[in-house]
């Protein structure tokens, strides 16, 4: 897919783990940045049109945040060196592959990106089409690098056999364990997800959120609806590519 233009925007939410999640941190404050992504191709899954992706995300550990009305501007731009900016440049406009989860927090409501290796630019070369790592600057040795850069049908084609394969091993689950969730495979249907794993929409303290409006919109509803809740990946058609590698993004923060 494609992120739109001018719908970068961060908040700050509590990390209050899902009751699958065997992390034992808990409280420590999350800063996500969210931005909008025209769909184009669900590539693994399916979903609607459109769909808000927080794509980075920073840990706070160590820092007091109870007057964060007060201190928000200061954090952002010289704590985090300016999130919003770094992540609106490295993204906007370009054509991704996004692979996607639900986030670590319950308290927003949000589809975020994967791990370390969980976006891939989409590079176009006269009729050449291939996706390339965000990170492939890591890579060290010539295979790796490889494995990073390949053509865009090929890309798509490991992936999709690396998710039938994953369901085959776990059972459609989230993992290998019987009792963990089903894995969702259709992105409308996050929010059951979440009122599964306790999610309460209309209490005042713990309520679960979704992300800030883009600048200029409404407030978001927070009212519930029934929908049911997969790690889709995602593609589709953009803007052109580079002729090397790929910008660097932000790094995905401590996650």
């Amino acid at each position: 897919g494609t992120v739109i233009p001018n719908t970068t925007r961060c908040e700050l939410y509590p990390l209050r783990t899902f009751p699958y999640s065997t992390s034992q941190i808990q409280g420590v404050e999350h800063h996500h940045c969210f931005a909008n992504v025209k769909i184009n191709e669900y590539i693994v899954g399916t979903g609607p049109p459109e769909l808000t992706v927080s794509l980075h995300r920073e840990s706070l550990v160590g820092l007091d945040v109870d007057d964060w009305s007060n201190i928000k501007d200061d954090v952002e731009m010289n704590y985090l060196d300016d999130p919003q900016l770094r992540t609106a440049v490295a993204y906007e406009g370009r054509e991704l592959i996004i692979f996607l989860k639900p986030p670590s927090t319950i308290a927003v409501e949000s589809w975020t990106r994967g791990w370390l290796f969980s976006i891939w630019f989409v590079q176009r070369m006269g009729d050449e089409i291939r996706a390339v790592a965000s990170n492939i600057r890591y890579a060290r040795t010539e295979e790796q690098r490889h494995r990073l850069n390949l053509p865009l049908n090929e890309f798509t084609r490991q992936v999709k056999q690396a998710a039938e394969e994953r369901v085959t091993i776990t059972g459609g689950r989230l993992g290998i364990n019987a009792s963990l969730p089903l894995l969702i495979t259709d992105a409308n249907h996050l929010r059951e997800h979440y009122l599964e794993a306790g999610a309460l929409y209309n209490d005042t303290d713990r309520a679960t959120v979704l992300p800030p409006p883009v600048p200029g919109e409404d407030d978001p509803d927070t009212i519930p609806t029934d929908e049911d809740g997969a790690e889709p990946a995602e593609d589709g058609a953009g803007d052109g590519g580079w002729t090397d590698d790929p910008p660097a993004a932000p790094e995905p923060g401590n996650q």
